[in-house]
């Protein structure tokens, strides 16, 4: 398989936990420690308590893909819903949108 010519992300402080799962086949999202609640795209806070009580955890691979969305533009980012043991899990530039549609197993 030919290489890909487009650049590859920079990691950040707060994404190298995400890249560094990535090399190893892992999914690593955040956890606020203090409302329980898991959130993708990765930062310092939590987007629904805004608490910087933040920690990291290896999703377990069983999860259902709500939707998503694949942009054809360098500075796009993909959009994505998923749930993690109970708890939803959402990212991408619009996080307040709720999925449209049902999901399939991922």
């Amino acid at each position: 398989m030919a290489e890909s010519k487009r650049p590859l992300p920079e990691p950040t402080p707060e994404t190298r936990h995400f890249w560094d799962g990535t090399k190893l086949g892992e999914l690593r999202l955040q956890r606020c420690e203090e409302c329980r609640e898991p959130y993708f795209p990765p930062r310092p806070f939590c987007p629904r308590c805004a608490s910087r009580k933040v920690a990291v955890f290896k999703a377990s691979g069983r999860a259902r893909l709500y939707s998503y969305v694949i942009h054809h533009r360098p500075d796009a980012r993909l959009h994505a819903a998923l749930r993690h043991r109970g708890r939803r899990a959402r990212g991408g530039p619009a996080d307040d949108d709720e999925p449209r549609r049902g999901g399939a197993d991922a």
